[in-house]
């Protein structure tokens, strides 16, 4: 396959409330029992100065999100959550996600992204190498006992 037809990822948009019911799902499909609840995804889409931005197919079905954590106060972002769904991996989309979350920073004016991944995450870990994140430290227990974070720094 050459770049030329390598599929387009999917447009990218704010998330909306009527997508909870397929975020929920989406998250839970992905993340299992560490998911976001409705609730706090209700949050993100309504109320919260941090941004979730989905990715979305022509018939406007919500493929992948990321969640940008934004803080007042606080000099960086902070990836929280980005996942796409396992049906549409491969296609460009995490990658798409991750620019649009950059960018966001790079709005805010903040001085760098910062996010977690599981160091067992090759594809995501290469990923982030390559639009520059740099490894930072090693945080134990991050996802529960025994599981660690690969903590990940991209400076603007």
């Amino acid at each position: 396959m050459t770049s030329g037809d390598r599929p387009r990822p999917c447009p990218i948009r704010r998330a909306a409330p009527r997508d909870l019911d397929r975020l929920v799902d989406l998250d839970e499909s992905v993340f299992g029992l560490e998911s976001l609840t409705r609730s706090q995804l209700y949050h993100y889409v309504t109320r919260s100065p941090s941004l979730l931005w989905v990715a979305v197919t022509p018939s406007d079905l919500v493929v992948g999100m990321t969640l940008v954590g934004l803080r007042r106060g606080r000099s960086f972002a902070r990836i929280d959550s980005l996942l796409v769904d396992v049906a549409f991996r491969r296609r460009g989309i995490a990658r798409a996600l991750l620019h649009r979350a950059i960018q966001t920073a790079e709005q805010e004016r903040l001085k760098a992204v910062i996010l977690e991944v599981e160091p067992k995450n090759r594809n995501a870990i290469e990923l982030y190498h390559d639009e520059g994140f740099e490894a930072l430290e090693l945080v134990a227990d991050y996802y529960g006992s025994g599981r660690p974070a690969l903590r990940m720094r991209l400076e603007l």
